[in-house]
C-alpha cells in the first residue's frame, strides 16, 4: 500500500479524443491544485492515471490463488470464449478475482499521452469502492459510470435498464477522496506482464558502476563454473568406477562385466522405454506448461508410468498429452474430473 502523504500528480485520461484529461495535484493526501489539460508535471511527485471507462472490460471470475503471472493467464484463457475478436490483441490483467481487459493499442495510445512513464495505470471504473448494497453513480472527468458488488460499467441507459437506476450519486468531494485513495493502494494496476515497470536509466556514474560489478560478477560466475565442472567430472569417474567395480563383483568370470549388468538391468525394467526415459518426457512437458502439476507417479513392471495430473482446465491436459505423445510416447488418459476449481486427470505413458 503506498502512503496517502506521497506528492502525487493524478491524471483521468479522456473518454475520447475530442476530451481533455482532468488533473489533480495531491500532497499530504490533500488535493492543493486541479484542473483540465495537459499539468506541468513534477518529476519527483508520484504519476498516477486513470484509464477511461468506455475502453476497458470488466468481469469477476472465480480464480485459483496463484501467483499473479500465472492467474493472468488463466484468465485469458477463460475470456477467449467471452470477448469479441482475438484475445491476443488483448492486454489482460487481474487483482483477486477481478478481471481487466484493454486492447493493446489503447494501452499504448495512453502511455504515449503522459508527460512520463506512470508508476500506477488504473482502471476508472474501479476508482470508486463497490457499495455493500445497491447501486452507486459517480461522474468523474465527465465519464459517468455505476459501481456495484462485482458491477463496474458506465452509466449509459442499456445499463441502467439492466441494472436500476442507482439510488446514490457520489459528491465531488467524495470522488476526490476515492481516487486518492485508489491511487495510493490501487485495486488492479494495468502496468503487469509487458508493460511492467522499468527501471530508471543509470547516468555515467552508475554506468560506470555498474559494469564493474558486471566484470567480478562474471568472474564469480566462471570460478564457480570451473569448480561445478570439476566437481560433476569427478563425481562421473566416482560414479562411473563404482560401477565397474559392482559389476565385476556381479560377474567375476565375464570378459564385460558392464555389459551384462546392464543387460540385467533391462530385463528388470519389463516393456517399454524403462522408468528414466519415461520420467524424463513426462517431466519435459509438465515443466514447459507452467500452469500443470504432477500429484503423483507409479511404474510398474510393464513399463507403464501412471502419472496424476492437475491443471486450471481441460485444454491444458490435453497440451501435456500432446507434447508426450510428441516424445515417441503413448498417452492414455482417463476422465476429467473437477477438484477446487481445477482439472484432475490419469495419464498412463509407455515407450514402445
Amino acid at each position: 500500500m503506498m502512503s496517502a502523504s506521497t506528492e502525487m500528480l493524478i491524471i483521468v485520461l479522456p473518454k475520447d479524443d475530442e476530451s481533455q484529461a482532468a488533473w489533480l495535484r495531491v500532497s499530504q493526501g490533500r488535493v492543493i491544485a486541479q484542473g483540465q489539460g495537459e499539468p506541468e508535471d513534477d518529476p519527483e511527485a508520484r504519476l498516477v492515471a486513470f484509464a477511461p471507462t468506455a475502453d476497458t472490460g470488466i468481469d469477476w471470475l472465480d480464480l485459483p490463488d496463484v501467483p499473479r503471472a500465472q492467474r493472468d493467464a488463466i484468465a485469458r484463457r477463460q475470456l477467449a470464449d467471452q470477448v469479441l475478436g482475438s484475445v491476443e490483441d488483448l492486454h489482460v490483467a487481474t487483482q483477486g478475482d477481478a478481471v481487466v481487459w484493454v486492447a493493446k493499442a489503447a494501452m499504448a495510445r495512453w502511455l504515449a499521452a503522459l508527460p512520463r512513464r506512470p508508476d500506477s495505470l488504473i482502471p476508472l471504473a474501479l476508482a470508486i469502492p463497490a457499495p455493500t448494497e445497491g447501486m452507486i453513480s459517480a461522474t468523474i472527468a465527465g465519464q459517468n459510470l455505476l459501481r456495484g458488488y462485482r458491477i463496474s460499467a458506465p452509466a449509459d441507459p442499456a445499463f441502467i435498464a439492466a441494472f436500476g437506476q442507482p439510488a446514490n450519486q457520489h459528491s465531488e468531494k467524495e470522488i476526490e477522496a476515492a481516487l486518492i485513495a485508489a491511487a495510493s493502494d490501487p485495486p488492479l494496476d494495468l502496468l503487469t506482464g509487458p508493460y511492467g515497470q522499468r527501471q530508471a536509466w543509470f547516468d555515467g556514474k552508475g554506468a560506470m558502476q555498474l559494469a564493474k560489478l558486471a566484470i567480478i560478477a562474471l568472474g564469480l560466475v566462471l570460478i564457480l563454473a570451473l569448480a561445478q565442472i570439476w566437481r560433476t567430472n569427478r563425481a562421473a569417474s566416482q560414479l562411473e568406477e563404482s560401477a565397474r567395480s559392482q559389476a565385476a563383483a556381479e560377474f567375476p568370470q565375464s570378459a564385460d562385466p558392464v555389459a551384462d549388468l546392464n543387460t540385467r538391468l533391462a530385463a528388470k525394467l519389463g516393456g517399454g522405454a524403462g522408468f528414466l526415459p519415461t520420467m524424463a518426457a513426462v517431466s519435459g512437458a509438465i515443466t514447459s506448461n507452467p500452469l500443470a502439476e504432477l500429484t503423483r507417479a507409479r511404474f510398474d513392471s510393464s513399463g507403464t508410468l501412471e502419472v496424476g495430473l492437475r491443471v486450471p482446465t481441460i485444454a491444458d491436459a490435453a497440451l501435456v498429452k500432446r507434447q508426450i505423445e510428441a516424445s515417441g510416447f503413448t498417452v492414455d488418459q482417463n476422465a476429467p474430473s473437477s477438484e477446487q476449481g481445477r482439472i484432475v486427470t490419469t495419464l498412463r505413458v509407455r515407450g514402445s
